[in-house]
């Protein structure tokens, strides 16, 4: 069975199945923020979701980070590194365009529920 978490639109917050959640991109509301801002903020709102579909990132599987620019990396790895549990999930890290010019990162989570 496949539950839909939150659905409006083009997409739904979460998918689950079979014990896993697909969580859709996660940015920031304020996007005037430099990308440590932004990157709390993603990461915040992957949080109150997890918690809301129950579940935490502890149990997150994989981790997809779009960046808009590699230059922004390092900054954006000082605050994931702080968030990130001691055995951090897989992750990978793309550059991408985002939906707006002022988007600087969008993450993707799958975890266990």
């Amino acid at each position: 069975m496949i539950k839909h978490y939150k659905p409006s639109g083009r997409y739904s917050v979460a998918t689950i199945h079979n014990g896993v959640a697909y969580l859709c991109g996660h940015y920031a509301s304020d996007l005037s923020k430099d990308i440590k801002g932004q990157t709390e903020e993603a990461l915040d709102s992957i949080d109150k979701s997890l918690l809301e579909i129950g579940t935490d990132k502890s149990k997150m599987l994989s981790v997809m980070i779009h960046l808009k620019t590699m230059d922004d990396y390092a900054e954006m790895n000082s605050v994931y590194d702080n968030w990130v549990a001691k055995l951090p999930p897989a992750r990978t890290c793309v550059v991408g365009e985002m939906f707006s010019n002022d988007c600087l990162i969008e993450v993707t989570v799958t975890a266990v529920v």
